[in-house]
């Protein structure tokens, strides 16, 4: 286990209601996963030109997951549930009912009443029937209810054929639930220069608050959620990096680059992950986003998807270090290496921002043309020096080395491409399962656990492929 990943969670943060609902829920996992499979078969979901992907799977899984560690859904869906559920119902309504018939023809017993009280409770009334329906057609439209109503509902034809309709409306809602959040450090610093100047609620928080307040407004107002592009979801982008974690004992081993670095021969740039691996993240970042800038215009079709993949993957790891370092680091502690490189480029970006106020580009290009290129030995000798506490200000130094060095390489964005793809794998298994089921309650379906459960729930391709009779 690297330095950076430990186990910091204390046992006593897991407690026996929580294990043991996970204990049930991983236990009949495959048999909920193989009856929504069987609708999705059903209404032609998994048919040719038509693929349901393992990312829409690993979206309904997390959903589980939510319902088992945080509500009474285990319940709801059994016979006893809905037993239950139809007791309180029937009693809704029939208290609007037995009200609206006092006020019909037992006018007597309410005068006594005033009419605004009258006007109230029936308001209330209503509204209590109002919910018990939205939450039966709520649970009827669930992936818990499909599944229910598959196991344990001997349906009219009918009723069938309308349950064969349930998933495609399923798939919808939780393909619009998938989103990424995007964060571009660059973007992020030029912001900074430039909007903090006219922003009045900055000026506000700066004159009256503290800079971590400060620092909080600035960033939630940069990041932007987007949704997970196509082209980010297929298992096959993924599977060839998450297959060579596996040793010849079937132990799980993740890198964080080594093995694309070893695998292109790549190994002059080892530096860069040889640091911290939220200060990696960094380097990466910055240097994605040099490359990123300089090809943009000139992109043709073939690496235009690959530069899009590599920016999308970049900014979702730096929104993660900075809007979820929990996901990244240990102790939910901040990155000091965040800091750093921020007021490093912050400088920087000042003086480019001065000579171009009016055009981001032009000082986009402006700043990319003052982080020095410096040799392979400078970075090894000064990367000797860097820990925790020091050497973290000359990242954006390093990221410009790493830019020059990638633009040298014809296949670069493929290589971007896969390292980013091992770093985000990475990522994702080497975080405890309890921190993304805590990040799951919190924020809902972040990108990086969709991953871990496309990557750690391996019975889906069993299940899948008993499903299409393979």
């Amino acid at each position: 286990m690297r330095p950076d990943h430990y186990d910091y969670l204390c046992y006593k943060e897991y407690p026996l209601p929580f294990k043991t609902r996970m204990r049930t829920y991983l236990r009949d996992t495959k048999n909920q996963v193989k009856s929504i499979l069987q609708g999705l078969l059903e209404s032609d979901k998994l048919g040719s030109g038509n693929h349901l992907t393992y990312f829409d799977i690993a979206v309904v899984e997390l959903g589980f997951i939510f319902d088992v560690v945080y509500t009474k859904t285990p319940l709801i869906y059994t016979w006893k549930g809905c037993i239950l559920r139809l007791i309180s119902f029937t009693l809704s309504i029939g208290t609007l009912l037995f009200f609206i018939f006092q006020l019909s023809f037992g006018g007597l017993m309410l005068n006594k009443i005033e009419p605004r009280d009258v006007f109230l409770t029936m308001c209330m009334l209503v509204e209590t029937v109002a919910l018990d329906i939205c939450a039966v057609l709520s649970n009827l439209c669930s992936d818990w209810g499909v599944i229910f109503m598959y196991d344990n509902c001997s349906a009219p034809k009918i009723l069938q054929c309308a349950l064969q309709y349930l998933p495609c409306f399923l798939s919808q809602q939780k393909e619009r639930s998938a989103c990424m959040g995007q964060f571009d450090l660059l973007d992020y610093c030029l912001d900074y220069c430039w909007n903090s100047r006219m922003d009045r609620v900055y000026r506000f928080l700066k004159k009256h608050c503290s800079d971590d307040i400060l620092e909080n407004y600035l960033r939630s107002k940069h990041k932007k959620p987007v949704e997970v592009p196509s082209y980010l979801k297929p298992k096959e982008l993924y599977q060839s990096r998450l297959d060579s974690f596996f040793d010849s004992s079937n132990s799980f081993e993740a890198t964080r680059g080594e093995k694309t670095l070893d695998e292109l021969g790549q190994k002059d740039l080892e530096y860069s992950i040889k640091i911290h691996f939220d200060a990696s993240v960094i380097v990466w970042h910055l240097a994605t986003s040099i490359c990123y800038h300089r090809d943009f215009e000139n992109a043709n079709d073939a690496s235009n998807e690959a530069m899009k993949i590599c920016k999308y993957l970049s900014d979702y790891m730096m929104y993660l270090l900075v809007m979820r370092p929990a996901m990244l680091l240990p102790d939910d502690c901040r990155s000091l290496s965040l800091d750093c490189a921020l007021d490093k480029l912050t400088d920087l970006v000042s003086k480019a921002s001065d000579k171009n106020a009016s055009d981001k580009n032009a000082a986009v290009n402006s700043l990319l043309e003052d982080l020095p290129e410096i040799s392979a030995e400078t970075v090894m000798e000064d990367l000797s020096n860097v820990s925790a506490e020091n050497g973290m200000e000359n990242l954006p130094k390093y990221a410009g080395y790493l830019a020059t060095k990638l633009n040298r390489n014809t296949n670069k964005w493929e290589l971007i491409k896969a390292m980013w793809i091992e770093m985000l794998l990475y990522a994702a298994h080497s975080d405890q399962y309890i921190n993304h089921v805590r990040q799951l309650g919190e924020y809902g379906r972040e990108f990086i656990s969709i991953i871990w459960v496309m990557g750690s729930y391996r019975v889906i391709q069993d299940v899948i492929e008993e499903a299409c009779g393979k």
